[in-house]
């Protein structure tokens, strides 16, 4: 039984196919795999999606970036999420339209800025030091899964207008 090697076309099942490099009877270098709504274009090793690649879903781009072993690692870019990835969440530095600092297995967690927070996080909750503006001031202090222990706040105060007369 011979291998398939090189450039070919595989049609799987129903509208599932393949079109690309194989290697050793396996999808390896560039190639296109597509099933139903699901389209995979870029790299591949072993038959898993490795190396740079993007994943569409129907005409929408859903991620672009790092695969390791058919796993989002390494850098990339979903609609709200441009970042460091690991085991398909994000993980390490990394940022969203709110939210820019560090992430661990999807969630933040480390050093942030998330609108009007920027301190610590664990497990997606202000947790430790940090410095949070609001209407009132600013507030210097301390948080445990999301709230605030202890802390300083700076009065903001209002602006005083010259008076004439």
């Amino acid at each position: 039984m011979s291998q398939r090697d090189g450039a070919r076309r595989l049609i799987i099942e129903g509208d599932s196919q393949y079109v690309g490099e194989w290697k050793g009877d396996r999808k390896h270098g560039f190639g296109t795999l597509t099933r139903g709504k699901y389209r995979y274009e870029g790299e591949f090793s072993q038959g898993k999606r490795h190396g740079k690649g993007v994943l569409w879903v129907g005409d929408k781009k859903v991620y672009a970036g790092d695969w390791v072993e058919g796993w989002r690692d390494g850098h990339g870019a979903t609609p709200d999420y441009v970042g460091e990835f690991a085991n398909n969440a994000p993980h390490g530095r990394g940022a969203t339209s709110d939210y820019s600092g560090e992430w661990k297995n999807g969630k933040r967690e480390g050093r942030g800025t998330c609108e009007e927070f920027s301190g610590e996080w664990s497990n997606d909750k202000k947790h430790g030091t940090g410095v949070l503006t609001t209407s009132r001031g600013v507030i210097h202090g301390t948080w445990s899964n999301g709230d605030l222990v202890n802390g300083t706040l700076y009065a903001q105060l209002p602006v005083l207008s010259k008076l004439e007369g």
